[in-house]
């Protein structure tokens, strides 16, 4: 906020431009209606602004005229809510289940009453008496979610996706917009562009370490809770390299592979 002396009254113009399209690098956003704040005999600027973050709603945006100085203050009231609570995760435990014995409790499922019944039927009954036995040694419990912060989403990648989300928006908004679809359109390849480039310098750094759980900790991250497998691992050449310094040949004379 404050006095940028960059008019916004004209958008297509220097250094109005540059301005706006800052707020947009910064995820940020000037008011949808502007008006001057400062006026003189000769000309009327905007040049006065509150630009506020795109994920942000504004009740009110205010220019107040006042005789106090050559620029207008300005207000903006916005709308803030309390960040959701983490819910918990409703799902069986199998943490103590015997799965042998388990196994042989389903197999013992008799449904030979019943063989004249449509197959339909039958299925119903054998889920029925499947449920009930999981009911039995795996009960459904609530578990304590936790917040989890992917390592390579940094504070530059949010404000990237703060800026996509806001584009998505707006062609909500305004549907068949030529120009937005096409910032949309870059800023999903930023994002991702970002996303991919920072887990693999990441991945670089803990596949170098010294430390070897720095190694398969990026392992498993980008193994099992990353979408796109190879696309978040660095180069192959980099993994030969590690692994090729872990593992060690016990022979002095190892047998040489033609």
């Amino acid at each position: 906020m404050g006095d940028t002396n960059a008019d916004i009254l004209r958008p297509t113009v220097y250094p109005g431009k540059e301005m706006l399209n800052s707020y947009a690098l910064a995820g940020t956003r000037p008011p949808a209606t502007i008006t001057p704040t400062r006026i003189t005999s000769k000309s009327a600027t905007c040049i006065d602004i509150i630009a506020i973050n795109e994920d942000i709603q504004v009740k009110s945006y205010t220019v107040i005229p006042s005789a106090t100085s050559d620029h207008f203050p300005v207000t903006a009231v916005i709308v803030s809510t309390p960040p959701d609570k983490v819910k918990p995760i409703i799902k069986r435990s199998f943490n103590k289940v015997d799965f042998v014995k388990l196994s042989e409790r389903v197999a013992e499922i008799d449904l030979s009453s019943h063989l004249e019944s449509s197959p339909d039927i039958l299925l119903e009954l054998w889920h029925t008496k499947f449920t009930e036995i999981l009911d039995d040694v795996a009960p459904i419990r609530k578990f304590p979610m936790r917040r989890h912060r992917s390592p390579w989403l940094t504070n530059e990648i949010r404000q990237l996706i703060r800026h996509r989300d806001y584009l998505a928006k707006q062609l909500k908004k305004h549907p068949g917009s030529a120009d937005i679809e096409a910032d949309l359109k870059t800023a999903k390849r930023r994002v991702k562009s970002r996303i991919r480039r920072e887990a693999k310098d990441q991945g670089t750094v803990a596949l170098t370490s010294a430390n070897p759980t720095d190694s398969w900790n990026f392992i498993k991250m980008a193994t099992f809770t990353a979408k796109g497998g190879e696309d978040y691992l660095p180069p192959l050449h980099i993994l030969n390299d590690h692994f090729a310094s872990v593992v060690q040949a016990s022979d002095d004379n190892p047998h040489a592979v033609p």
